[in-house]
């Protein structure tokens, strides 16, 4: 009888004597990255810089094995929402309803000549950007038009140009028909 309970016993020590020394291998992992702190820290630089390589490998080597895939950056704000979200769905159906189109919106600067853009040169450059703008269009797989929308583009020469003229009359021109020459 005496026997059974010693085992019980034996067996409670051993437990405790596994996990003190599960205790102590970690006390000493934890002693050793302490006393190694240069060694850990380059390790996990090492370790973190190579999953980063990897990564970006696709990127940098298009012969990238399959598995790996390119980064690719999407700024747009629609498509941060799944494509079935009702705003999302709504916001879509509003833009054709309406008629409405992403925009781009390119900016001209002259730093050099003393009056900006507004010279001859700069004017004419403008122009032409404007005339290959309007020639920007291409069918989609859908079988709808993409590219510039002619009528959406804002140019000087596409611009309207309000003057008054005799008692009651109101001149239409373009802002920018043609380039200045001088």
């Amino acid at each position: 009888m005496g026997g059974a309970g010693n085992d019980g016993d034996e067996d409670t020590r051993e437990k405790e004597r596994q996990e003190r020394d599960e205790m102590m291998k970690k006390i000493r992992i934890i002693e050793a990255s302490v006393n190694r702190y240069r060694l850990v820290t380059g390790m996990i630089v090492a370790v973190t810089l190579g999953v980063a390589l990897v990564a970006a490998l696709p990127s940098f080597w298009p012969g990238a094995p399959g598995f790996l895939h390119r980064i690719r950056v999407d700024t747009d704000p629609e498509n941060m929402l799944s494509p079935n979200e009702p705003v999302r769905v709504f916001h879509n159906k509003m833009k054709k309803v309406l008629g409405l189109h992403d925009m781009v919106v390119v900016g001209v600067v002259n730093e050099v000549h003393p009056d900006g853009v507004f010279n001859p040169v700069s004017l004419g450059r403008i122009y032409e950007l404007t005339q290959y703008a309007k020639t920007l269009r291409w069918r989609e797989a859908s079988g709808e038009w993409g590219g510039v929308i002619e009528a959406d583009l804002i140019a000087p020469s596409t611009v309207d140009n309000m003057e008054p003229g005799e008692a009651g009359e109101v001149k239409f021109s373009w802002l920018m028909s043609t380039p200045p020459d001088t």
